[in-house]
């Protein structure tokens, strides 16, 4: 009934490539030197009821953990100061790895009626991220809750199913899709919104064609 999953681990990589947007959205890459990953990982889940006769056949609630310790170790950029007209070189040593999350924690719960009804719930919690390599702009820590529910029903071949649902239900601020080191061109144009609160709704409808009674 009760099953995990744990991991530890530590990589150091020798020549890490990052990407740098450009404002146009144009990525290019660079080489941010020798880099230290370190980290572990954690997951599990408890099976409460798993029987197709059961009023509720299964409950499942389960959860998953990330821990991320990504550092740059001598990763330098050259610059000029038109101020002064000379080059200026920026080390980035000790930095976090930019774009990796910290710490990272997914948790939901897996419900089946044997009438047909379902629902299931996601929860998502993402930390405090950098998103440059100076570690000077972040994305802040956000939480998303999903959820969904439906009526499954069978009738020898065919099946019917009809769900409804909301995402991001919570209405947190956040960007799924954050442009890395989009500040190189001075615009600091990192974020792209995602969706607010929204929900949907669908109809399926399947047909076996080997089903057995």
């Amino acid at each position: 009934r009760l099953n995990f999953d744990a991991s530890v681990y530590q990589m150091n990589l020798t020549h890490a490539i990052l990407p740098v947007y450009n404002q146009y959205g144009t990525a290019s890459f660079v080489n941010a030197g020798a880099v230290t990953e370190k980290g572990f990982e954690l997951s599990l889940f408890y099976l409460i009821v798993q029987d197709s006769d059961k009023i509720i056949s299964l409950l499942k609630p389960w959860i998953s953990y990330t821990y991320n310790d990504y550092k740059f170790r001598n990763y330098s950029k050259e610059s000029f100061d038109y101020n002064i007209n000379v080059p200026v070189l920026t080390d980035y040593g000790g930095n976090r790895v930019t774009g990796v999350t910290p710490h990272t924690l997914n948790a939901g719960v897996d419900l089946e009626i044997k009438s047909g009804l379902y629902l299931n719930a996601v929860l998502n919690y993402l930390s405090r991220t950098a998103i440059n390599d100076a570690n000077t702009y972040f994305q802040h820590a956000y939480t998303l809750l999903a959820s969904r529910i439906g009526y499954r029903v069978r009738i020898k071949h065919i099946e019917l199913n009809g769900f409804a649902g909301g995402q991001n239900l919570l209405n947190a601020s956040y960007s799924s899709l954050v442009s890395i080191n989009a500040d190189a061109s001075g615009a600091a144009t990192f974020f792209n919104p995602s969706p607010a609160r929204n929900f949907y709704g669908g109809l399926s409808l399947k047909f076996y064609f080997n089903a057995r009674n």
